[in-house]
């Protein structure tokens, strides 16, 4: 995205990497009043493609999406409300064996998924297509301070698009 201006959408099109239908700045915000869902997309410094920020209030759901040079998601970060805050409660994180772009999350060669509980309970799981092998593993008291965020109010999307998370 050459803009460094922040855009919105209803559903991010993954297979042509683009807004699915766009949609106002003042649309969004009603879409964000009235809980329902919207994408802004949000342009990163130094990356060719944005963060996709997905809102849907009435579901306190918030997801961040990072996509790479060609457009493929390589990571999720899943956050849900609890108490007027964010907790970073799913990862995943996708690689892919090529360069080709449009790719489906389906495509993805290896998947992490991370999933955490504000107890500390993590489970992992990475499945390696190519290897065609499943490892789960499991872990408790796991330091979960950095998996709370701020609710960010609309528009002030900087926190939620941090991809490093200690």
């Amino acid at each position: 995205m050459a803009s460094a201006e922040v855009t919105y959408c209803h559903r991010w099109n993954s297979r042509r990497a683009r807004p699915g239908s766009p949609i106002t700045e003042d649309e969004a915000r009603e879409s964000d009043a009235a809980g329902e869902e919207y994408t802004a997309i949000v342009p990163l410094p130094d990356r060719t493609y944005p963060a996709l920020v997905t809102v849907v209030g009435k579901k306190s759901y918030w997801s961040t999406t990072f996509l790479d040079a060609y457009g493929r998601e390589t990571a999720k970060y899943i956050f849900d409300e609890r108490e007027g805050r964010l907790f970073l409660h799913r990862v995943f994180l996708r690689t892919y064996a090529d360069d080709t772009p449009g790719l489906l999350l389906s495509d993805a060669a290896r998947v992490e998924e991370v999933r955490i509980r504000p107890d500390g309970y993590m489970k992992r799981i990475l499945i390696d297509k190519p290897k065609n092998e499943k490892i789960t593993e499991e872990y408790s008291d796991v330091p979960v301070d950095s998996n709370w965020e701020p609710r960010p109010e609309f528009g002030a999307w900087s926190s939620i698009t941090r991809f490093e998370r200690r």
